[in-house]
């Protein structure tokens, strides 16, 4: 299947030996104006026999049909250049990397990225740039800060899928990587991670509580996002390594990621009160990533902190309310006892 066609013989080159030899069919997907005529003139060497093989497809949708395949299961292997060209074909709202779920770009655009099976092609592109010797040692490389002109320019290059975006501008990259992270809807560890650092905050968790309310939030996130969590705490702790040259230890770290982490779905007052505990998770996490997998480990700690969480103070933002509650409830029995009495 061919998604991009150049007007030369070398898109024809592309193709592996092993399959031009062995060829059955040949769809050509998104051809748009360039008709069988124009591509045999084009491509004057391939012989005529190939051209019977070769079929139009407009749409990836009637490709799907075509071949009889799930989209849910295969189309991640088209590029997000290729998907995108399809919704603006369709007439819909294409999709942006920076704002979508986590677990749609997993799904949509899911590469093998070390030992992670689905990670999605844009995190990867983020990640081999800021791994390369010359970016990763730049001084205090996650404090950088790029002008609105540049990060506008490199985000929409992102965006429409430029194959030429400048990942190269040490600052941009650095930008517009934390903007990809941070336009999640809420934190990277679910949105219960901030409700449950408050009631750790609370209640003077110890470590090892901590630990297993940590543990316990990954392992309610969806598998796409679990595996970008870990990704993404193993990359801070290759960064932390090179600390003597970036300042980027896991204490730096920890700060610049917490709220990325941690934060509600909307702003909140109190997250102030829990920032040194965030910090403090973090560190955890990133120093030892398995903390967050293997929770046994841990599990000579008494579980009754937990399952006092799990039971009543899940939404412990919302006590204050309801002691409240309580309050009015006791005053209108009080009112009503008056009420009797008089």
């Amino acid at each position: 299947m061919i998604t991009s066609i150049c007007l030369s013989y070398a898109w024809y080159d592309t193709l592996p030996r092993k399959y031009k030899k062995n060829l059955k069919n040949l769809y050509l997907v998104h051809s748009g104006f360039l008709s069988k005529t124009l591509l045999t003139i084009v491509t004057p060497f391939i012989s005529p026999k190939f051209w019977k093989k070769v079929e139009y497809i407009e749409k990836l949708e009637d490709l799907f049909l075509k071949l009889n395949i799930k989209a849910s299961k295969y189309l991640k292997y088209f590029p997000y250049i290729v998907q995108r060209n399809e919704e603006v074909m369709l007439g819909g709202q294409p999709i942006s990397p920076f704002g979508a779920d986590l677990e749609i770009l997993c799904q949509r655009f899911g590469k093998k990225y070390l030992h992670f099976k689905h990670i999605p092609s844009i995190l990867i592109d983020f990640l081999t740039h800021l791994k390369k010797p010359e970016i990763i040692n730049t001084k205090d490389l996650f404090n950088l800060q790029a002008d609105a002109a540049t990060l506008y320019g490199i985000v929409g290059d992102i965006e429409y899928g430029e194959p030429t975006t400048d990942f190269n501008n040490i600052p941009s990259l650095v930008c517009s990587f934390k903007l990809f992270l941070n336009t999640q809807k809420h934190g990277l560890l679910g949105k219960d991670a901030f409700s449950r650092l408050h009631y750790l905050k609370s209640t003077s968790a110890s470590d090892k509580v901590i630990k297993l309310n940590l543990s316990k939030l990954y392992e309610k996130l969806s598998q796409g996002i679990k595996q970008c969590v870990l990704c993404l705490l193993h990359f801070f702790k290759t960064i932390s390594e090179h600390a003597s040259e970036n300042n980027m230890t896991i204490l730096a770290l920890s700060k610049i990621f917490a709220p990325t982490f941690f934060r509600s779905k909307t702003p909140n007052a109190i997250f102030t009160e829990c920032i040194s505990l965030a910090n403090k998770c973090m560190q955890m996490i990133i120093q030892n990533p398995d903390i967050l997998m293997n929770p046994e480990k841990y599990n000579e700690q008494s579980s009754e902190s937990i399952s006092s969480y799990e039971s009543g103070s899940e939404n412990n933002l919302t006590e204050d309310e309801d002691k409240s509650d309580e309050n009015k409830s006791d005053e209108s029995k009080s009112d009503e006892s008056k009420s009797d009495d008089i």
